[in-house]
């Protein structure tokens, strides 16, 4: 064989061998891209599945955190409703008993007694009444 014809038949083998591999490549490459998709596909549909429960997961938070504040609310309310209504009464009762206190405790004036002064006796003698009649006594 000559030089010529060796170079020319493995260029010839070397690109019948490199359009071979490189078919090869990119029916790999296209079967690759394809898997890459569906794998794509996949985890965007998981991805969503997973936006999806925490979005409602928040959702029902959201919703017991709205029903808690409105028992809080609901608490906060009837507590200072009944604290007010406890001060009104204990503010009611001291003020009776600092009342009663002021009261009792300020000195009343000594009351002055009442004096009857006996009348002179007028200047004609008073006759003596009559005996009264005695009821027989037994014996």
């Amino acid at each position: 064989m000559s030089a010529v014809t060796d170079k020319d038949y493995i260029d010839s083998r070397l690109e019948t061998v490199s359009t071979r591999m490189l078919g090869e490549v990119r029916t790999i490459m296209a079967e690759m891209a394809g898997q890459q998709k569906a794998f794509e596909a996949r985890t965007e549909a998981a991805i969503a599945t997973i936006r999806e429960l925490i979005d409602n997961k928040f959702a029902e938070q959201d919703a017991k955190q709205q029903r808690m504040n409105a028992e809080l609310i609901k608490w906060v309310v009837g507590v200072m409703i009944a604290f007010g209504g406890l001060g009104i009464t204990l503010g009611g009762l001291g003020l009776g008993y600092v009342t009663f206190l002021l009261n009792s405790s300020l000195q009343k004036p000594a009351a002055t007694p009442i004096v009857i002064y006996a009348q002179p006796a007028a200047a004609t003698p008073l006759q003596s009444p009559a005996p009264a009649p005695s009821a027989p006594q037994l014996r």
